[in-house]
């Protein structure tokens, strides 16, 4: 089953910023629900591609932790089935966050972390997980440190176009077209494509793109600039037929905690990509 919309990067060391245009938080939902493997990175300075090892994933009793959530439609009140999702065989820390209605996948992140979810009326989504204390500001990340968060927009295109044309040419090339502004990449930033090319502008395109905010470094992670490195993916894609679809999300830890951000990642593209 493919989940409403909700990208994935490997874990690099900070945070992934993306920026919505509808005034909402945007989250969106994954692919298939948890690989039967999780990619283990060893660290490194920049973006990197996962190692070739690889981790089973135990059957272990999921950890689910419900959100506080807003919706810009009323969702029904009949809620469906909890996700049985065993966490990765790395996640004796992690924990799957959900919304209240259930609308997105789950979102894996540190256990007996904090979390607020929003889902415009456009199907658009932002999923915030941070540390106890670190409330962030309504709609924004501002007042983290350390935060998982992802961004979707799986409908308004203008929407996907923003959140991607900072680190998609594809996308750039259609900001004209929706009015929208694409804010200038970090010089210091690192990026490193997964999957696609910058070159393609034209016609179906599925691009990964990896990315790393160095500390005081404010860029496509969100947050990012901050004392933490923010390490991030952003997953694009487009056909002739349905448009832009956009999703991102941003691991913003300290560095000694880089292999769990790798996990959280993995995980994310893994399923983006199913």
């Amino acid at each position: 089953m493919r989940w409403p919309l909700r990208r994935a990067i490997t874990v690099l060391s900070g945070v992934v910023v993306l920026a919505a245009c509808s005034g909402h938080s945007v989250t969106t939902a994954r692919g298939a629900l948890v690989p039967s493997a999780v990619t283990a990175t060893t660290p490194a300075s920049g973006p990197t591609r996962a190692s070739s090892a690889t981790v089973a994933a135990p059957a272990a009793p999921e950890r689910l932790i419900t959100c506080p959530s807003t919706y810009g439609v009323v969702p029904e009140s009949t809620l469906p089935p909890a996700p049985r999702v065993p966490l990765p065989a790395a996640g004796a820390a992690l924990a799957w966050y959900i919304d209240s209605a259930r609308k997105l996948a789950p979102l894996l992140a540190p256990a007996d972390w904090r979390c607020t979810i929003g889902v415009g009326a456009d199907g658009g989504s932002e999923s915030m997980v941070y540390a106890p204390g670190q409330a962030p500001s309504p709609g924004s990340p501002a007042g983290a440190s350390q935060m998982i968060d992802v961004q979707a927009e799986p409908g308004c295109q203008g929407c996907a176009v923003q959140l991607a044309c900072s680190l998609v040419p594809a996308a750039a090339a259609k900001a004209t077209f929706f009015g929208t502004t694409c804010r200038p990449r970090a010089a210091a930033e690192r990026v490193t494509w997964l999957a696609g090319s910058p070159d393609a502008t034209t016609g179906a395109l599925h691009d990964v793109v990896a990315f790393e905010d160095p500390p005081g470094v404010a860029g496509t992670g969100r947050p990012s600039g901050g004392s933490n490195p923010a390490n991030g993916v952003l997953v694009y894609d487009y056909s002739p037929a349905v448009g832009s679809n956009t999703a991102l999300e941003t691991c913003t830890m300290p560095g000694a905690s880089h292999a769990l951000c790798t996990v959280i990642l993995n995980d994310f593209v893994a399923r983006e990509d199913n």
